[in-house]
């Protein structure tokens, strides 16, 4: 389906032959993208995506804006979330509106209404756009919080040095308390890595005191951390009397000049809060061992799990020293749904740059 605005064509599509195009304008803008991690981001979502592009009058592609569906919780109902996704305009013809022009198109393929919304993370560029032109409403900032294992990683960060300087003292606290409290609550933990009915009655007990949170079911969790190309995530889950408790996701990465370990998310029974704690320290405990410099995670500060972190070491990061300014907000066509930052629950899981 296309439409025509301005000098310019719209093309609704969701096809291959998309995501080889938007590749291309990707990579004529200096910011190429792996095909089958596009692959996997617009054909393997298992509800879909949407996409539209805009077309010039020589039949060249010159902006992209998309979003992805997802299954969510929204003020305690079930309903879907679209994630706004990738937003770009070609250099030869930013200036002329075509942004906002493409992210309403989407928006009228969305079902806005029900428990549905649109959510994101524009970044510091174009969240002004999304806030007061795209009606969405701003629910702050991504909570980041940040555990440092390099004593030296501000002077890695700052002049790209290969220096390290281990928090030996807090590595050793971590060890103790781990086996102290796992011995008290005979905890098991090991590396499982399976997402199956034993983890999705696992998110029963977790999401049941969460009001707004993308559903992280096992099939999203195989989707998101299984079947991503290019991407090397690592699990633990933790049991007691052989039942599963709790369960994380982290990955490391070479970024922002260092060795960067991520905790993606940290799921556990809220009736054992003492093992989303181990398993949250051997998680650390697990990076720390491969010379990370500093370990990034998102956690609400109103969230139990908020707890486990600070016990973990983890401390808030200002906004003035995020790696990336981002915004978070929504928007919907419902009038009754009103969400607010703290009824939210949101992790790394939620981004898409990890």
């Amino acid at each position: 389906m296309s439409k025509e605005k301005f000098k310019y064509e719209i093309n609704r599509t969701n096809s291959k032959e998309s995501v080889y195009r938007i590749g291309e304008l990707f990579k004529k803008n200096s910011n190429e993208k792996d095909e089958n991690h596009l692959l996997w981001q617009y054909l393997r979502p298992q509800h879909g995506s949407i996409t539209s592009i805009s077309v010039d009058e020589n039949k060249n592609d010159t902006a992209v804006y998309s979003v992805f569906k997802i299954k969510a919780k929204i003020n305690s109902s079930m309903g879907f979330a679209y994630q706004s996704l990738d937003t770009l305009t070609d250099q030869n013809h930013r200036g002329k509106g075509l942004f906002g022009i493409l992210a309403n198109d989407v928006y009228e393929q969305c079902n806005l209404s029900d428990h549905n919304i649109i959510y994101g993370f524009p970044n510091k560029s174009s969240g002004p756009v999304f806030f007061s032109r795209l009606g969405w409403k701003k629910l702050g900032y991504p909570p980041f919080v940040i555990y440092i294992n390099n004593l030296l990683f501000p002077l890695v960060y700052l002049t790209k040095k290969n220096v390290f300087l281990e928090n030996t003292l807090i590595k050793f606290y971590l060890k103790k308390t781990i086996s102290k409290l796992s011995k008290k609550s005979n905890y098991l933990i090991n590396s499982n890595e399976d997402f199956s009915e034993d983890y999705d009655n696992l998110w029963e007990k977790f999401s049941s005191e969460i009001n707004t949170t993308i559903w992280r079911d096992s099939k999203y969790m195989n989707w998101r951390y299984k079947e991503k190309p290019n991407k090397k995530y690592k699990f633990l889950s933790i049991y007691k009397d052989n039942i599963l408790i709790g369960k994380s996701i982290y990955t490391i990465e070479k970024k922002h000049n260092g060795n960067i370990g991520y905790v993606m998310d940290v799921i556990c029974n809220p009736n054992h809060r003492s093992a989303a704690e181990v398993l949250l320290k051997q998680t650390v405990i697990e990076m720390i061992n491969q010379k990370i410099d500093v370990i990034l995670g998102w956690i609400p500060d109103n969230h139990f799990l908020f707890e486990s972190y600070k016990k973990t070491k983890f401390i808030k990061l200002s906004r003035k020293l995020q790696p990336i300014k981002l915004f978070f907000g929504y928007k919907t066509n419902n009038k009754n749904i009103e969400i607010k930052n703290s009824d939210f629950f949101i992790t790394y899981s939620d981004s898409d740059t990890v």
